[in-house]
């Protein structure tokens, strides 16, 4: 005689929830409809937060897009919402260098030598 041995397995009953995910922030997951939640943008070296941008949803659920923490509510429906964290470089103590004529422009640091290159035009001589 031999011996058989079962186990019932189980998942996590989803079934009338709604996904969040939140691209460069958090949390993700999956909450009741109409709930709100707390999200918050994660901090991203070199980089200054600008807003989120909703890839999936409506945007009327998001409190204040413009802000690192903010509250989303989850649809009254069932279904999804995807938020992503968007950035822009951080300037701040930066000194922006413009040449005309010439390269490379950018932001750099106070103190930073640069070496800068006048373009070549066909026909004219570079003098200062």
């Amino acid at each position: 005689t031999g011996r058989l041995e079962l186990q019932a397995k189980y998942e996590k009953d989803l079934r009338g929830l709604v996904e969040l995910n939140v691209r460069r922030g958090n949390p993700d997951g999956y909450y009741n409809p109409g709930q709100r939640i707390k999200i918050v943008a994660e901090a991203v070296e070199g980089k200054i937060f600008t807003n989120w941008e909703v890839i999936d949803g409506n945007p009327k659920l998001v409190d204040d897009l413009n802000k690192e923490v903010t509250f989303v509510t989850a649809p009254k429906r069932t279904g999804r919402l995807e938020l992503q964290a968007k950035y822009t470089d951080d300037l701040t103590g930066l000194v922006e260098l413009r040449v005309r004529r010439g390269s490379p422009g950018g932001y750099y640091n106070p103190g930073e030598r640069i070496e800068i290159v006048a373009d070549s035009i066909e026909g004219e001589l570079f003098t200062h």
